[in-house]
């Protein structure tokens, strides 16, 4: 009896440490939906308002000096979720708009990203980073939370 009660729980402890391990990718730079050079405003909002309409947010911080901006932000490392729902980014968030009309949103836990000929459509982003990093960097930039 013994022998199999710590086999049962061996093998929970080997399933919990691989789950674990599996739950969160490698982690590197977050990659923008389109290249640097097509990216005509970066701006710091918050978003609120119901999740499932239209997004609606504040503009608190427009971006200036873009490539001081993406040298430091490329700076945080991302990790990429595996296990679990996409999260919507909500609250404070880097707001990226592309010459073509697309627009993505990003946190510390999420990212949205809207098509300009598919308004009704959005990709939802499954990458993560440290929240003080992300919120050192919006600091930075002259956000004051």
């Amino acid at each position: 009896m013994k022998k199999m009660m710590k086999a049962v729980i061996c093998g929970a402890l080997v399933l919990w440490f691989t789950l674990t391990l599996c739950a969160c990718g490698e982690k590197g730079s977050y990659e923008f939906w389109q290249v640097d050079s097509q990216i005509e405003s970066i701006e710091i909002v918050d978003i609120y308002g119901p999740i499932n309409e239209p997004l609606q947010y504040d503009v608190l911080v427009t971006i200036k000096n873009h490539e001081s901006f993406l040298k430091k932000f490329y700076k945080i490392s991302f990790g990429t979720y595996i296990i679990g729902d996409s999260t919507t980014a909500y609250g404070v968030c880097i707001r990226v708009q592309y010459k073509n009309g697309d627009c993505e949103y990003i946190n510390d836990h999420a990212q949205n990203r809207f098509f300009s000929e598919m308004p009704n459509n959005r990709y939802y982003g499954r990458r993560y980073c440290d929240q003080e990093e992300f919120l050192a960097l919006l600091t930075y930039f002259g956000y004051v939370g």
